[in-house]
């Protein structure tokens, strides 16, 4: 989908019947994103589709609306989100041949586990941007006192592990602690 040499055959194609034509994309967000997002998704989506000569894209919501797919991504645990996003594609007739799939950030876990798990329609190509495919190890981002970051680090990780954490906070579903 990335043209990084300025020619088109970097585009990812899908050769049918003597006609060559593009397969549809499915996006899927990360945490605090939302599929209808006029101001990231979308103009993605638009952007894809532009690029591939008006290729149908997908962007996946995990809910009925828009707020919904917000916290979702937060409380709905990432066995039911992939669940969910399984039943989005397969009730997709433009998806029914396969499709060209992009994960963003946590977005990429669901493609990933819908692949492990389910794959049809068929994934032909999985682009991941910037996903925690490997889990994450510690709270990000902490800048304060190194003493209170690995305080806290440890609270965390001892908490992740929790049943009732497991199955209410999608970040603890991929939360690795290395002592363990």
């Amino acid at each position: 989908i990335i043209n990084l040499k300025g020619t088109s055959n970097s585009r990812v194609k899908f050769s049918g019947s003597g006609n060559e034509t593009y397969l549809p994309v499915v996006q899927m967000h990360g945490m605090g994103d939302w599929a209808k997002d006029p101001f990231g998704m979308v103009p993605l989506a638009k952007s894809i589709s532009e690029y591939l000569g008006g290729v149908y894209v997908l962007n996946v919501q995990i809910g009925e609306s828009s707020i919904a797919d917000i916290l979702n991504g937060f409380i709905m645990n990432l066995d039911d989100q992939v669940d969910y996003f399984a039943n989005v594609v397969k009730n997709d007739p433009n998806l029914v041949n396969g499709f060209n799939a992009v994960g963003y950030s946590q977005g990429n876990l669901l493609i990933r586990g819908y692949i492990e798990r389910y794959n049809n329609p068929p994934v032909k190509n999985f682009i991941s941007m910037h996903g925690p495919l490997a889990g994450v190890g510690a709270f990000p981002g902490c800048t304060l006192d190194h003493n209170f970051c690995r305080a806290f680090s440890e609270v965390l990780g001892a908490l992740a592990y929790h049943p009732t954490v497991q199955d209410h906070l999608a970040q603890a579903n991929y939360s690795r602690d290395r002592i363990r």
